[in-house]
């Protein structure tokens, strides 16, 4: 029988049995299909349930395994759940004994395709790379990492590479993104650039498995220790001569005609619209809201740019109105292309730690980053980029940067997750505007400096270096910021 299940649905098993058990291995390995449970009237244990519990579960389809008593266990559902929501698996003996076959041959076969493509690729000197497309952030920094070393590292020019790419449409976080990568990985002899087909869906498969020998695998994945790559680096990616004729028409629609600055704050409307089935609310520690830019705004409109509030799925509307002041979320002109193109065109971007703004990496466009978490991280575009992070408060005092460090390495928590600082009794207090009209002047030059702001930025820099993970990153941070906020480095 052919059965279609996502992988999001919720599937239940049943009855509880050994090959119940080993079915839902079976399913989870090569199909990637996750099962929430089993129904068994006559066993009880950890996501067993019994048929008259099932009313109270979000249940999509429940496949029946049993030769004997699968009839049965069929019609005393059928009292408790919509016959569409039930497939009995095999009718007979015969059937069961055959798949269950099927899935050890399955095995044996797996275990003897694995060992050749160990073989092979060590033979070859053949490395697999698996893109995180469904992200964008990951999809230019970790490819813009991975390119730089193909181009300037000569090792790296004698081996060879598979690139694993995505294996669903909506896995690719911005097809423009995503394509002007995939150019440039077809000008390579040595990368192999796999998409949608079944040599790429197995070898994702093994790696999510643990089944390819690690020496085999080059993990891409960047953090801080990128920092003296992205700000010395010139742009790989490029548009073609049409894509940028295309999007300059598309800018003056847009009535963008001099100098623009895009902005952008991070929200949760994106996520929770495009991954409907995950929560991401470990991730709001990171939002705030879009009208703190108003100050800014206006006095970078005062200075003669037009401003540019960038995003696709966005929470609301920009309050402040002005013929200057484009919100593009809300423009007939919103695309994958142009959310790219604006970026790589605009004089600077102003941003919160997020993906979007990560992609100024690629173009070598100076970041300003504001509402920064965690509090140790920092933007590193360019030589030029400056920033300034949130506050924090903790047992109802401003938490400076060193105990911060300490307070996080000791609860050996992640401090990329929202719930850190709530188990912690963290309070995260976003920026003011004035502090974030503060920063864009002085990267303006409109800012004038006393004799203690040296040695404010040194105090900083000896205490970032005591962060783990991004003790490599050497951007300034705001001067007024440590001026009116000089606890942070005490």
């Amino acid at each position: 029988m052919k059965l279609k299940i996502k992988n999001k649905e919720n599937i239940y098993l049943s009855p509880y049995t050994p090959i119940t058990v080993e079915f839902e291995k079976y399913l989870k390995n090569t199909f990637d299909i996750d099962i929430d449970g089993y129904i068994d009237s006559s066993k009880d244990g950890t996501n067993i349930y019994k048929p008259k519990d099932i009313q109270d579960l979000s249940i999509s389809n429940i496949l029946i395994l049993s030769p004997n008593w699968g009839k049965e266990i069929y019609d005393n559902l059928t009292n408790f759940l919509n016959k569409d929501k039930l497939t009995i698996m095999v009718k007979s003996s015969k059937g069961y004994n055959k798949s269950i076959l099927n899935i050890r041959l399955i095995q044996i076969i797996d275990k003897l395709i694995l060992k050749l493509i160990n073989n092979i690729f060590g033979f070859y000197n053949i490395q697999i790379i698996k893109l995180w497309t469904h992200r964008i952030g990951e999809l230019c920094l970790e490819n813009e990492a991975f390119l730089d070393k193909i181009i300037n590292n000569k090792s790296y020019k004698n081996k060879n590479f598979i690139v694993l790419s995505y294996l669903i449409e909506k896995d690719i976080s911005n097809r423009t993104l995503y394509d002007l990568y995939k150019n440039i990985f077809r000008k390579y002899k040595n990368i192999f650039f796999l998409e949608k087909n079944i040599f790429n869906k197995y070898l994702q498969y093994a790696l999510k498995n643990k089944l390819i020998n690690k020496k085999l695998i080059l993990n891409i994945e960047q953090k801080s220790n990128a920092y003296e790559l992205f700000t010395n680096k010139k742009p790989i990616i490029k548009f073609t001569k049409k894509d940028i004729i295309n999007g300059d028409k598309i800018l003056k629609k847009l009535n963008i005609t001099k100098p623009f600055v895009c902005i952008f704050a991070r929200d949760s409307k994106y996520t929770h619209t495009t991954f409907k089935h995950y929560s991401w609310s470990h991730n709001d520690y990171r939002n705030f809201d879009i009208d703190t830019y108003e100050l800014t705004i206006k006095y970078l409109i005062e200075k003669g740019y037009i401003v540019v509030r960038i995003g696709n799925i966005v929470s609301k509307e920009l309050a402040f109105k002005h013929p200057q002041c484009i919100d593009y979320p809300y423009s007939d002109f919103q695309s994958d292309f142009m959310d790219i193109f604006l970026i790589s065109k605009c004089q600077f971007i102003m941003g919160s730690t997020s993906g979007l703004v990560d992609v100024s990496c690629a173009f070598s466009i100076p970041r300003i980053g504001v509402n920064y978490m965690p509090i140790d991280h920092a933007p590193y575009s360019t030589n030029k980029d400056i920033f300034i992070p949130k506050k924090l408060i903790y047992k109802n005092k401003y938490l400076g940067l060193e105990q911060y460090l300490a307070l996080i390495q000791k609860s050996n928590l992640s401090h990329w997750d929202t719930n850190t600082y709530d188990k912690l009794g963290i309070t995260i207090e976003n920026n003011t505007g004035k502090e974030i009209l503060a920063v864009v002047k002085e990267y303006l030059g409109d800012y004038g400096y006393n004799k203690d702001d040296e040695l404010n930025q040194q105090k900083y820099q000896q205490i970032h270096l005591k962060s783990k993970q991004f003790k490599e990153v050497k951007t300034k941070i705001g001067t007024d910021f440590l001026r009116t906020n000089n606890w942070f480095i005490k």
